[in-house]
C-alpha cells in the first residue's frame, strides 16, 4: 500500500483504505471489519503516527476488544512504548495494564473514520464489538495522544501454512500436483504459528491465506489473527479458488520481459502458452462433468 503512495501517486489515505475498508469490501466482509463503526468487530491498532510512514510504530493491536499486542520497552529506550520499566523495581516490572473487563472506553484519541478523516472522539467496545455507548462499569482508558486505526487486512499471505521455508516439514503451502481444487487453506493452518503474533506487531488483524503451488492451488480462507483452533480463527473458512494464469501472451509482465533475452522470452512464452492450454482443458473437463 505504501509503495502505491510512493510510486503510484496515491494519497496516504487512499493507500490506507487499500488495506482497510476497500479490502474488506472486496472480500465481502465489510459488515464486520475494515472500519471503526458501531456493530463491527472491535479490531483496531493504536499507532504513534500515520501507518503509511516508515517512522511510525503500532503501539497496541486489539482484536475483538482484547489486546493481542503491546509495544514493550524493558530497556527504557523507546519513549513511545506503551509500557516501560518501573524505576523503583530494578527487575523491570511493567506498568499495569487496564484491568480485564468486557467493556472499555478509549477517550480523547484521534480516530480514523470510514470517510478517511481523523476526529477526536471516544471509542466504546463491549463484548468484542464497537458500540455507540459503553455499558455502566466500562473500564476507561485515556487515549490522549493516541491515533486509532482499523486493523489492517492482508489480502494474500501464507501465514499459518509456512513457518520457515528451509524445512519441508513446516511448509504446507506447496502440495504435489498441478490441479488441486480440493485443497482448503484452513485445513493446513497451524493456529499456533509464530507468524500470527508477528503480523499483529504491524497492526494486521485479518488475512487471506492461500496456497500457491501448481496451476490450480486450491481454496483460500479468511482468518482473524487470534484463536486457539482452525475453526476459531476462520472468518470465512472457504473464500475463493486460486488459479495461476499466465500474464499476457508471453506469460510475463512488461518489466520482466525487458530483462530477458529474446531466447529466454520465447522459452517462458512457450511455457505460458502450455499452461494456458492446460487450464482451458481442465476447466473444459469441469464444465463437461457439470453438464453430465
Amino acid at each position: 500500500a505504501a509503495k502505491a503512495m510512493r510510486f503510484g501517486g496515491l494519497s496516504a489515505d487512499e493507500c490506507l483504505k487499500m488495506v482497510t475498508i476497500n479490502a474488506a469490501k472486496q472480500l465481502l466482509i465489510d459488515s464486520r471489519v475494515g472500519s471503526i463503526e458501531v456493530g463491527k468487530d472491535a479490531d483496531l491498532a493504536i499507532w504513534d503516527g500515520h501507518p503509511m510512514s516508515v517512522y511510525s510504530k503500532a503501539r497496541q493491536t486489539i482484536l475483538d476488544g482484547e489486546m493481542v499486542f503491546e509495544r514493550r520497552d524493558p530497556f527504557g529506550l523507546d519513549a513511545g512504548a506503551t509500557t516501560a520499566p518501573n524505576p523503583e523495581t530494578p527487575g523491570g516490572e511493567r506498568l499495569p495494564l487496564p484491568k480485564s473487563a468486557n467493556a472499555y472506553v478509549i477517550s480523547g484519541a484521534s480516530v480514523y473514520g470510514p470517510d478517511g478523516t481523523m476526529s477526536v472522539r471516544d471509542v466504546a467496545v463491549a463484548n468484542g464489538l464497537f458500540v455507540a455507548k459503553a455499558p455502566a462499569g466500562a473500564v476507561r482508558i485515556d487515549g490522549k495522544g493516541m491515533r486509532l486505526y482499523p486493523g489492517f487486512i492482508d489480502g494474500g499471505t501464507d501465514i499459518g501454512l509456512v513457518e520457515f521455508g528451509q524445512v519441508d516439514r513446516v511448509d504446507d503451502e506447496n502440495e504435489l500436483g498441478s490441479f488441486q481444487p480440493d485443497l482448503l487453506a484452513m485445513r493446513g493452518i497451524d493456529p499456533e504459528t509464530k507468524k500470527i503474533p508477528v503480523a499483529r506487531i504491524g497492526g494486521i488483524t485479518t488475512a487471506v491465506v492461500r496456497g500457491s503451488a501448481g496451476v490450480v492451488s486450491g481454496r483460500s480462507s479468511i482468518l482473524r489473527m487470534t484463536g486457539l483452533t482452525n475453526e476459531e480463527i476462520a472468518i470465512r473458512p472457504e473464500w475463493a479458488m486460486h488459479v495461476s494464469y499466465p500474464e499476457g501472451e508471453s506469460g510475463l509482465g512488461e518489466f520482466a520481459r525487458a530483462n530477458l533475452s529474446a531466447e529466454e522470452q520465447a522459452r517462458v512464452g512457450a511455457a505460458g502458452s502450455s499452461r494456458a492450454a492446460a487450464l482451458r482443458e481442465f476447466f473444459g473437463r469441469v464444465k463437461r462433468y457439470g453438464l453430465a
